[in-house]
Order: structure tokens, then C-alpha cells, then sequence
């Protein structure tokens, strides 16, 4: 959707970094493709699906492949690879899969495990075909151990299937199966699954974790004891001082072959309180996965012990306090590695044989216990929007501005519209369809999907057609159309969209659409930016009045909502669109029921976002609605323009990231620049950053007058905190050229 960036995948296999050139790499799209590494599986094997097309690598026998499937399927939504096949979900919920291993030798044995892969150096081209296995509904997500699969159902169920010496298939006993549900799981709604080794790990819709499998070095995380674990049961995670007695939301999970982590975020806060998420850790500490720090410092904690002398173990996820104020959004296991990415982009990598990662003498060889913050030249100036971490690679997929169009992209208004039609492309969105809330029928019964929010706003016969009965469809019948007019109307109403050179059809379009109460002098004109500045001005106003509102964006008092619609948050960010149709609660929650004269109910769901403010909730609803960036003067704009950025990040929506730094450039004045250059640097935005660092510089008095004790945001980093230190030696050390090499452009007070 926003033209003028390149992605990048590299790949860090046995300390080489690597550039992966695929097919089809150069997007028009700055969405984060698929991609999955094979943490539990003795082989460096690395999956990237980029639409309907999986490539699959092995470094380092340079063994490749190109897994196609057919034309008529839509793109693939998950993947998965275990010692020796591929896995992958398309978007239409089908599970399919190929085997590698046919271009391997290995050796079995007789516990169904698979050791010693050795990919050939070839490469081929396989096709992807629907597994052998039965299931009764849609596959939502799948995930691969070792010599097992876990797939996840749209309706939340787990299926398993393969060895099962360690009771990783979760069926209560250790006999190798095929495909079949987890019965144990059958009553809990589970919203994602992760495999490792030999053991396997869930998040239910509620946001707790359960864990089954092997647990010799406790890496299941449910309980001291090192016996495997037969059947799913619940994680205990750790409560945080300060956060209330309502425990951890778990938000991801990942498996390593004999370790685990999980991304969690505190349930309650005390009033005035911050929260954050954390990343907890648990399983085998042999090479410093866990992120603990030395192996001395593990063993004071409770619950983690030296097994057979040598392994240090840790039996109950720990939080990794190295990570705490980092704003981690995601996290990966490898086989005896871990990584996590933060909201700004930055990666941080623990475990063995992270030297050549972390290092400033790429040569150099160690194990780190601590995260560290990889220092890969290749991605410095890039925005990370993937991380995945295998055996012992190390996948990372980047993205930046070109330079040939450093402007280039979609407008505001366009990304709008781009973004609504995916509502009624139902083949090429089917996960959207289920926000479908009405229909537009003709008189002779012919009916159209739509969505009550968009046409209301759109047009006045909806918006003023009575409520149905309860239980009943929402219906309006439009008199003297044919569907075919009606399906022309409706792409008018999400795109702006008018027939181009058909008079005969666009004559068609201002009668029907007149039908429905709306103005002809609205179609009047057929430039193309006007239409869809016309929606954006409609859905914007239409927002405000609250009518058919059933989602509430809570801010970090806790007391302000913003009121939006489903369908448009979901349509507009795919951070909203796994929550509201997937399996978390929100999507489970009934759709509001209007209230008579308009207004919302009750039952509209409240998504919290404790670490954004108001102003700033309302910014990112204003440009969801309309595309433009909201007028209106908030009290501290610079702040706020710094959250919407991080909620750009959050949400993967780069065109707001450069509309917010546009605003950020043009608010740059002599008490602002301080506040926004400490918001670019904790957000890792590095060309607002060096704008603001300019600025300040220039201004050789205001530099040496900066009060160091300036409190930045909780948004961005520690309330108790100064300028970083870091950022004032910089300062110091650029502005030597104004103030002499002995000077000092500002102090630490």
C-alpha cells in the first residue's frame, strides 16, 4: 500500500550475514511478509512467503526451494517448518503442506524422531498440496516441533498430529498419532499456539497460557517437577510489584527445543501507575537463553536448579528485567537463542553464539545471558518489521525508504478508500466477511453484503432506516435498483469510486445513489481526489455522532474512550483485525445494539491501550476515518504527535508515520525540540531524530542552556528519568564545532 519502500530479508547463519534476494521481494506493500524459521528441527531451514508464494532455504548446504500453490487460493497467512516439512495456512483457512525432506538424507528413529538432516544442494520448485488430515472447519494458524504439527482452528480449537514421545500432541498418553483434537483444550478458547523441541505452548482468547509436552528441563513451565507433561495445563506467570492482584495478560508465546518465552502485560495497575509489557522466560539456561544474566545470578532465583551438575534450569517463567521499559512487541525462540523486537524497530538477541551479532568485532565468538542490541551494520537506518530465529539462523526482515522516491506512496485519502474496499473484496479478505452487519437489497429480493457503519455514513436512506426486531438481519431495500446498481453504489460509498467514460452507468450511479437520499450534486464531479475526500469527510463526521459505535478505545487514565466501528479498525489495521476477528475476547464480545434515537449500548467493546493517551487515540481514529491527520490543538502536540507515531508502529501503518513526522519537522521550535528529539530517539526514528538534532544545534544558546533534568514522557521511556546520557554526550560531542574541543555544550546536573 505505500509505494517508495524496499524490504530486505537477511540472514545470519553461523555468524554470516546474508542477503536473501527473492522473487517478488519488491513490494508495492510495507506489510511484513510471512516468515518462519525451524527452531525445534536439527537444520538451519528458512521459510518466506510473500503472497501465494513460499520460498523455502537451507544456507548451509544451499539447498532452495520454491513451494507454489494454486492459482485460485489467496495468500499465505501462516507458515510453519519442521525437520523436514513445510506448513502453511492460507487465507482462506486451508492447511497445506510439502515435504522437504525427499531432497534430504536423515535418519529416523523408531520414537518417530528425526535427526541428522542433511539438505542437498539443489533447487526446486514443489507445489503445496492440502494435507491428509481431516478437519472439520478453517485452519486459522499452524505451528511445527520437531517431528510434530499444532494447528489452530478458526474457532479455537487444537489439533495435533505426529510423534509423541514426550506427550508434545497433548492426547493424554505417548503413542505416535495422526491428526486429532485436543481434548483438553476443547472448552477453552485458544487465539495462538507455539511448537519447540518436543513440547508446545498456547494463549487462549482470554489471554492465559497453557503448556504441554516435554519438560525435562522445564520448559513447559508448569511446575517444578521435570516429568513430561501428557495433557495442556495452565502457566503460571509471575505477578509484577505494583500491578495489582489481577495477574499477567499473555499477548505471545514462543518454544525453543528446550526453552520458552512469553510477551505478557499486567491485567490491572494501580492508579498512576505504568504498563508496559514484559517478556518472561523459562526452560534450559545452558547457553544464556533465558536472558537472566551469568549462571550465578540464576541460581539465586526460586525454582531454578543445576541438573546433572551442568545445566542450569529454571522451572517458572521468570520476567527478563534487562527488557523492562523496552516496549517489546514480539518474541522468538531459536534452539538455544532468543530475540525480541521492540515497538521502535530495534532487536535485541540473547543465547549462544550471539558475538558476531551483538559485537562491535564481528569476529569475535560468545554467549550472551543478557539481551543485547544487535549491532548488524545491515540493518542500522532500518525500520525491523520481522524477526524469526531457527536452529541456528537468525532471520530478520527490514524495511526502508528508497531513494529514488523518498516521497512516493499513497496519499492519505487513497490509503483510506485502498483500505475500505478490502471490506468487500470477500475472496481476497475473508476474514473480514465476518463483519458483515446488513445487507442492500433490491425490490425484487437481490441483496448485497455490507456494513452498516460505512452506508450509514454514506447514505441517508440507511442512516435513517428503522432498527430491525431483535435477532433480525439489518436490510434496506433501495426501490427501482437491480443489484448490479447496487453493487456499483456500494463501491461508491467505500472508494468514492465512479464509472470512468460509461455514461450510461455513471447516469445509473447518480439515480441510485439519489434513491438513497443522497445529493446529486455530490456525484457532480468525477475527480477522482474529491470522491474520496468526500468519504473521508462523511465516515469522520458520521464517527462523531457515536451512532452504531461498538468498539471503545481506552486510554491510560482510564477514564477517556474514543468510540470507533469495528469494521473500520479492522479494515484499516492489522493489528485490530486478528483482535476483532480472530480469537482474542475482543472479537467475541456481542456487536452493540443501538440504542433508541442512536448512541451505543452497552455491549460495545472496550480494546484498552494503557500506554497512549487520549489525544492521541483521537488522532489515530481521526486518520482511520478521514486519512488526515486531526486539526485539532492539543495541549501537548509534540507528545502526542510522538505517540502516534509509536501507534503507527503498533498498528504497521507507515503512511501515518510519515504524515506524523511531516507534523513532527514542522512543530520544531525552540521549546519543543528538546521534548521531540528524546521521542525520536526512544522511537528509533533516525531522520526526525537528526532533524531535531540539527535544529538544537543550530541554536548554539539554546543548546547550552538545556536543563538536563527535562522529564521526558512516560511515553517514552522511565518518568524519573534526564535526558538519556547518551543523547547529551552526543549533543556534547557534535557541538564541540560551535563551543572548542575543551568545551562543554551541556552538562549533567
Amino acid at each position: 500500500r505505500e509505494a517508495g519502500y524496499r524490504m530486505e530479508c537477511l540472514v545470519v547463519n553461523s555468524g554470516r550475514v546474508q542477503g536473501w534476494d527473492i522473487p517478488g521481494w519488491e513490494r508495492s506493500s510495507t506489510r511484513s511478509p510471512v516468515i518462519c524459521a525451524a527452531p525445534g528441527a536439527a537444520s538451519d531451514l528458512v521459510a518466506v512467503a510473500i503472497g501465494r508464494q513460499v520460498h523455502v532455504k537451507h544456507f548451509q548446504s544451499k539447498f532452495e526451494a520454491e513451494v507454489s500453490q494454486d492459482e485460485e487460493e489467496p495468500e499465505v497467512a501462516s507458515l510453519a517448518l519442521s525437520a523436514h516439512e513445510i506448513f502453511a495456512v492460507t487465507r482462506a483457512g486451508r492447511l497445506v503442506s510439502s515435504r522437504l525432506s525427499d531432497h534430504a538424507s536423515r535418519t529416523l528413529h523408531s520414537d518417530g524422531t528425526c535427526d541428522g538432516v542433511q539438505y542437498r544442494h539443489c533447487v526446486r520448485t514443489m507445489t503445496l498440496a492440502p494435507v491428509p488430515w481431516t478437519i472439520s472447519e478453517p485452519v486459522a494458524q499452524v505451528a511445527a516441533g520437531h517431528s510434530f504439527v499444532v494447528a489452530l482452528t478458526s474457532s479455537g480449537q487444537v489439533w495435533t498430529g505426529g510423534s509423541n514421545l514426550h506427550g508434545q500432541l497433548g492426547r493424554g498418553h505417548r503413542e505416535d498419532c495422526a491428526w486429532g483434537r485436543v481434548e483438553a483444550l476443547a472448552e477453552t478458547p485458544i487465539a495462538l499456539v507455539a511448537a519447540g523441541g518436543a513440547h508446545a505452548l498456547a494463549v487462549s482468547s482470554a489471554k492465559r497460557l497453557f503448556a504441554w509436552g516435554w519438560n525435562a528441563h522445564g520448559q513447559a513451565g508448569t511446575g517444578p517437577e521435570d516429568k513430561d507433561v501428557l495433557i495442556p495445563e495452565p502457566v503460571l506467570v509471575p505477578r509484577l510489584e505494583g500491578t495489582g492482584d489481577e495477574g499477567m495478560h499473555v499477548l505471545a508465546a514462543s518454544c525453543g527445543v528446550a526453552h520458552s518465552l512469553a510477551l505478557v502485560q499486567p491485567r490491572g495497575q494501580e492508579e498512576g501507575g505504568e504498563l508496559q509489557t514484559r517478556v518472561c522466560s523459562w526452560g534450559l539456561d545452558e547457553d544464556g537463553q533465558l536472558g537472566h544474566g551469568s549462571r550465578e545470578f540464576v541460581e539465586e532465583f526460586a525454582n531454578c536448579t543445576l541438573r546433572g551438575g551442568s545445566l542450569p534450569t529454571c522451572f517458572a517463567p521468570r520476567v527478563v528485567e534487562a527488557l523492562d521499559q523496552r516496549n517489546v512487541v514480539s518474541v522468538a525462540c531459536g534452539s538455544h537463542r532468543s530475540m525480541a523486537r521492540t515497538a521502535g524497530g530495534q532487536v535485541f538477541i540473547w543465547g549462544r553464539d550471539t558475538g558476531k551479532l551483538i559485537s562491535a568485532q564481528p569476529e569475535v565468538s560468545f554467549s550472551s545471558s543478557r539481551p543485547r542490541l544487535t549491532n548488524l551494520p545491515e540493518i542500522q537506518d532500518k525500520q525491523v518489521v520481522s524477526v524469526a530465529a531457527g536452529f541456528d539462523a537468525v532471520v530478520i526482515v527490514t524495511t526502508t525508504q528508497t531513494e529514488a522516491q523518498p516521497t512516493a506512496g499513497l496519499s492519505g485519502d487513497e490509503s483510506l478508500c485502498f483500505d475500505l474496499a478490502r471490506l468487500i473484496q470477500h475472496d481476497e479478505a475473508p476474514t473480514l466477511a465476518s463483519l458483515v452487519d446488513m445487507e442492500l437489497a433490491s425490490p425484487g429480493g437481490e441483496a448485497c453484503p455490507a456494513h452498516r457503519s460505512i452506508l450509514s455514513a454514506r447514505l441517508p436512506l440507511v442512516n435513517a432506516a428503522p432498527q430491525p426486531v431483535p435477532g433480525a438481519p439489518f436490510r434496506v431495500v433501495v426501490k427501482g435498483t437491480t443489484v448490479d446498481d447496487l453493487k456499483q453504489l456500494i463501491l461508491w460509498c467505500y472508494t468514492g469510486a465512479c464509472p470512468d467514460g460509461d455514461a450510461v452507468a455513471y447516469g445509473r450511479l447518480v439515480e441510485t445513489a439519489a434513491a438513497c437520499g443522497v445529493e446529486r450534486e455530490s456525484l457532480s464531479s468525477l475527480e477522482e481526489s474529491t470522491a474520496r475526500q468526500r468519504v473521508g469527510r462523511d465516515l469522520q463526521a458520521f464517527v462523531l455522532t457515536g451512532k452504531y459505535c461498538d468498539v471503545m478505545l481506552q486510554d491510560a487514565s482510564g477514564l477517556e474512550y474514543v468510540q470507533a466501528h469495528r469494521a473500520v479498525l479492522a479494515a484499516r489495521s492489522d493489528y485490530f483485525q486478528s483482535m476483532l476477528c480472530g480469537n482474542f475476547l475482543e472479537s467475541t464480545a456481542e456487536h452493540a445494539v443501538p440504542s433508541e434515537g442512536g448512541g451505543y449500548s452497552s455491549s460495545i467493546t472496550t480494546i484498552p491501550m494503557p500506554e497512549f493517551s487520549g489525544g492521541a487515540l483521537r488522532s489515530l481514529v481521526q486518520f482511520f476515518y478521514s486519512g488526515a491527520l486531526s486539526d485539532e490543538l492539543e495541549t501537548d502536540l509534540c507528545i502526542v504527535t510522538c505517540e502516534l507515531i509509536a501507534l503507527a508502529d503498533l498498528c504497521c501503518l507507515p503512511i501515518l508515520v510519515r504524515l506524523c513526522e511531516e507534523r513532527a519537522r514542522a512543530l520544531l521550535r525552540d521549546d519543543t525540540v528538546v521534548t521531540m528529539l528524546i521521542g525520536a530517539d526512544y522511537l528509533a526514528r533516525v531522520d526526525l531524530r537528526e532533524a531535531c538534532m540539527v535544529f538544537l544545534l543550530d541554536r548554539l544558546d539554546l543548546v547550552q542552556n538545556i536543563d538536563p533534568r527535562l522529564k521526558a514522557s512516560a511515553t517514552f521511556g522511565d518518568a524519573d528519568d534526564a535526558i538519556p546520557p547518551k543523547l547529551l554526550d552526543e549533543i556534547n560531542r557534535r557541538g564541540e564545532r560551535f563551543v572548542g574541543a575543551s568545551g562543554s555544550v551541556c552538562s549533567v546536573m
